[in-house]
């Protein structure tokens, strides 16, 4: 019946108040029957004191109550189909999920970084930010509000001083590949180095999101612009990195326009959403993929989000935020 075996059991975290379950397509939902494990002498309770319906696609809320009666909690539960019916592994067994529930703190427990399921880190600025001596952060893991499990919250951020220089915001990004904040300064869009090594051909691939512009959309000496509402950026490129001997590194300053990209997955607008939605969006091919590079880690895939489409230039709004949840990649396998 579940989309992912992991939710026939799901652990609540005390401050995911917002609970949601995604079944098969094929699900009944009038038979769905939840069996709640508490704290020991805590009870639980319908808020409306009926029998939970989960058919209209409505949440259904309960209250917890500790074994005192001085603490009282309400969750929201709400359980829907997929769009989409997997009925067996094989027949999804060329997509990867990224839930980014794999995250940790780094080693002074200052901000979030995210294990990538194709190995190594999501790469953000946080560190860049660290160093700014900066006490906000433009990527967060939160729970709260989340799709599904742990959710990557992406905010534009004002950069302090950074105005003096032309820097007056900082997009919040997340994409495969690598940060490099030894150049932040000097050289920012050589800091977003591009890609990481994929030997599959991707098709597409599908993400929830939710995005709230911010209010005042400023370019890079702090002038506001009226007539502008800040967007998101959500893309993917694929990209052939050895030329012969040479190797290419596709960062912020080419990714636009270099002639080694090969396909793009974008959309030229996203509309902003106070609610999840899903988006799903497909690779488009200048060129076949070659089998050989590609059985020799010849290219690289990057999937790429931010809280505001132009940060690299720096024109956003402060307080822009991207939500992401639930990425899913599908590929096709290249036969040499």
């Amino acid at each position: 019946m579940f989309v992912d075996t992991k939710d026939e059991i799901i652990k609540v975290a005390s401050d995911s108040l917002n609970i949601r379950i995604v079944l098969r397509k094929t699900a009944d939902l009038s038979l769905i029957n939840l069996d709640f494990t508490l704290s020991k002498g805590a009870r639980i309770v319908s808020a409306n004191g009926k029998k939970a319906d989960f058919t209209n696609n409505q949440a259904v809320r309960y209250k917890v109550t500790s074994e005192d009666g001085e603490i009282s909690t309400m969750y929201s539960v709400l359980i829907t189909k997929e769009d989409k019916d997997i009925s067996s592994e094989e027949e999804d067994k060329n997509s990867i999920l990224f839930s980014f529930d794999n995250v940790r703190v780094n080693k002074n427990k200052e901000y979030n970084i995210w294990s990538s399921e194709l190995g190594g880190d999501w790469a953000t600025a946080n560190s860049a930010l660290l160093e700014s001596k900066r006490e906000k952060f433009s990527a967060y893991s939160i729970t709260k509000g989340a799709y599904k499990g742990k959710s990557v919250k992406l905010v534009t951020v004002d950069t302090g001083l950074g105005y003096l220089i032309g820097k007056p915001i900082a997009a919040g990004s997340i994409y495969l590949g690598q940060f490099d904040d030894s150049v932040v300064m000097s050289a920012p869009l050589s800091s977003t180095n591009f890609g990481v090594n994929f030997d599959k051909k991707p098709i597409k691939f599908s993400v929830y999101y939710k995005y709230i512009p911010g209010s005042r959309y400023i370019n890079y000496e702090s002038k506001e612009l009226n007539d502008r509402t800040d967007e998101p950026a959500i893309y993917a490129i694929f990209y052939k990195a050895k030329d012969g001997d040479k190797t290419i590194q596709i960062d912020g300053s080419n990714v636009q326009n270099s002639e080694y990209i090969i396909a793009r997955a974008e959309m030229e607008r996203i509309p902003a959403s106070r609610s999840w939605k899903k988006l799903e969006l497909t690779f488009n091919y200048k060129e076949d993929v070659e089998a050989q590079l590609l059985a020799k880690q010849g290219y690289k895939l990057s999937i790429i989000f931010s809280s505001s489409k132009r940060g690299a230039e720096f024109l956003g709004a402060e307080g822009s935020t991207l939500m992401i949840d639930n990425l899913r990649l599908h590929y096709e396998e290249v036969n040499n």
